[in-house]
């Protein structure tokens, strides 16, 4: 299945896993989804600041930093820091389509059905 993710302040569409159904959820086949140009839009600006921007910006960020360090040592903190970093987030959570599967938990949506 493919996705739009937001990987250092720029899109990019990857493979990901199709979705599970779970008790509480219902699945849904998306035919539209919408962008926000609110929260994606952020996500987008806030990715391609540098990571001393970012810093600067929040200082809150060396205290944790600081505390990983003497946490989980120098190595893994620069592991950590980097994998958040180059990590994708999910995009679109706004979206309507066609109900396929209801999770048991789940009330006022039947499979066939549009959803929004």
């Amino acid at each position: 299945m493919k996705q739009v993710l937001i990987r250092r302040g720029s899109p990019v569409v990857l493979d990901v896993p199709a979705p599970q159904l779970a008790d509480n959820n219902i699945l849904v086949k998306v035919a539209f989804s919408l962008i926000s140009t609110g929260t994606e839009t952020e996500g987008l600006a806030a990715g391609r600041k540098s990571l001393l921007l970012q810093v600067y910006e929040n200082p809150a960020k060396i205290v944790r930093g600081l505390q990983m360090i003497r946490e989980a040592g120098l190595r893994q903190t620069v592991a950590t820091v980097t994998n958040e970093l180059e990590a994708a987030y999910p995009t679109g959570y706004s979206c309507s389509g066609i109900v396929l599967a209801c999770g048991r938990n789940t009330k006022g949506f039947a499979p066939g059905e549009g959803a929004l």
